[in-house]
């Protein structure tokens, strides 16, 4: 069988086999993306991509782009279609926050971005609660799971996972 259109969205220096790496132009990575754009505007037609997957990319965006962002790329996604996100979880950075060691992966970097990158485009725009990014993924997909985060800091971060 075929593989599909599978995408990458703000891949920055990962760029992964068997999928469209796609990312803004940017001089940080050091790495050209397969595809270059604003990935909250996809140049994919309704219902032609397999699986979309933004492994720290949501946290980038405010608060109120989220739900446009979401419907966005369930439009792209066909029917089955899964969209992957991984981010900061807010509940386990509180977690963290709470303990007497301030480990900076674990806290302030998850809720404010690397400033090492020394790019504003690097920065967090919003830190999201497991409930709150849920909540929003449930208006666009019939199903949606929450899974441990793969890449990254798991004790940290969570997984969802939507199906359209």
């Amino acid at each position: 069988m075929a593989q599909g259109i599978k995408l990458n969205l703000g891949c920055g220096k990962k760029i992964l086999p068997g999928y469209v790496n796609v990312d803004f132009e940017n001089e940080w990575a050091k790495v050209k993306p397969d595809l270059e754009c604003d990935i909250r505007k996809l140049p994919y037609g309704n219902e032609s991509v397999d699986e979309v997957m933004a492994i720290h990319v949501i946290e980038h965006f405010y608060l109120w782009e989220v739900p446009d962002i979401l419907k966005e790329w369930h439009r792209v996604l066909k029917p089955g279609g899964r969209l992957i996100l991984e981010c900061p979880c807010l509940n386990k950075v509180l977690f963290f926050l709470a303990q007497k060691e301030l480990v900076l992966s674990h806290t302030l970097f998850a809720l404010y971005g690397d400033p090492g990158y020394g790019d504003p485009a690097m920065l967090h725009k919003w830190c999201y609660s497991k409930e709150h990014l849920y909540g929003w993924m449930r208006v666009c997909f019939k199903e949606v799971t929450v899974e441990e985060a793969k890449f990254h800091f798991p004790e940290r971060d969570m997984r969802l996972v939507g199906i359209k």
